[in-house]
């Protein structure tokens, strides 16, 4: 069984899985989306048409690297996801 987490408000939306470690995290709705592997076990979701950082996906996020943050994303990112990963 597969134990997934989804919490959202106006700005941002994250899926935890338990049982893979991943956590999905979306900023901004995109309809047509690619995944870009940046880091190891850090991908940034990329609008299709704009390349615009829509959100991400983090593996292994409990020995995840906090500090590859600040190279992708702008400072609400960064904040919204650090307050995330410490809610799971």
């Amino acid at each position: 069984m597969i134990a997934t987490r989804t919490k959202s408000n106006s700005h941002v939306s994250y899926s935890y899985d338990s049982f893979f470690d991943t956590l999905r995290i979306t900023f901004k709705y995109s309809p047509e989306f690619y995944y870009e592997e940046v880091e190891p076990n850090f991908l940034i979701r990329l609008d299709e048409e704009t390349d615009e950082i829509v959100g991400l996906q983090i593996l292994n996020s409990k020995s995840f690297n906090n500090g590859v943050l600040n190279k992708y994303l702008n400072q609400f990112e960064v904040a919204e996801t650090l307050k995330i990963i410490n809610q799971i």
